[in-house]
């Protein structure tokens, strides 16, 4: 009987980054995660290291398809037409509270969207792209961070101050040669813009919460709704 293959540090390296998408898709508790890596980084045969992953699927990853330039430009539009009768409204009262409130309002805007569950203002939304975190970067195809989201936020409204020395026409136009069609406060984020009919998104969440809200807090549950569509009459409780 042959002695067992020695690991390499690259089996212990993709070993280790198993692991990490294991805990990021919730498969491990950090404690155990913790204890697994410290065990694949002392391994010291490929035997070792495959009974750390044993109960591990392998992962595959699907990268969506990469949104186009003018869906992006599109869904950028809709948004600001949106924020433009709001702060118009509070320019009717105070000029100024106007000016202060413009960039709170829209970095506030961009980065509850973005770092939100499905990643996506009310322009992408209708445009149909999302914004994720870049997995080239970051190592998983996940949603953004609030972090993210903020950021991102921030250098596109600086690169678009810019724009007097043409540094905010460059930036908006970056996606259309780019690989990743990534702008430049994209790169700086670590983000990337998908389309979002490859994502899974549960796009009846908050229909189904306004729902919910509707038939008020003393309706049934939803079993009870769907028992009583079956054809035939419901089993009386013993």
């Amino acid at each position: 009987m042959g002695l067992p293959a020695r690991a390499s540090d690259d089996d212990r390296a993709a070993a280790s980054v198993r692991l990490r998408n294991a805990l990021l898709d919730g498969r491990l508790a950090l404690p155990e995660f913790e204890q697994r890596v410290e065990l694949a980084l002392r391994s010291r045969t490929v035997r070792d290291l495959d009974g750390l992953l044993a109960d591990l699927p392998e992962r595959t990853e699907v990268v969506p398809q990469l949104a186009s330039w003018s869906r992006r430009s599109l869904a950028l539009a809709v948004d600001h037409v949106l924020l433009v009768p709001l702060l118009l409204l509070i320019g009717l009262v105070s000029v100024p509270a106007a000016v202060l409130a413009a960039p709170v309002l829209a970095l506030g805007y961009f980065t509850i969207a973005h770092g939100g569950r499905s990643g996506r203002s009310i322009g992408e939304r209708a445009c149909g792209i999302a914004v994720r975190s870049d997995p080239h970067r970051s190592g998983v195809a996940r949603r953004a961070t609030y972090g993210q989201a903020f950021g991102r936020a921030v250098m596109l409204y600086l690169f678009g101050g810019l724009s007097f020395m043409g540094v905010g026409a460059i930036n908006f136009l970056w996606p259309l040669w780019d690989v990743k069609r990534q702008a430049w406060h994209d790169k700086v984020a670590g983000t990337i813009v998908v389309r979002a009919d490859a994502l899974d998104l549960d796009r009846g969440r908050w229909l189904r919460r306004l729902r919910r809200w509707l038939r008020g807090p003393g309706s049934r549950g939803t079993a009870q709704l769907f028992e009583n569509r079956l054809p035939f009459p419901p089993v009386p409780p013993a």
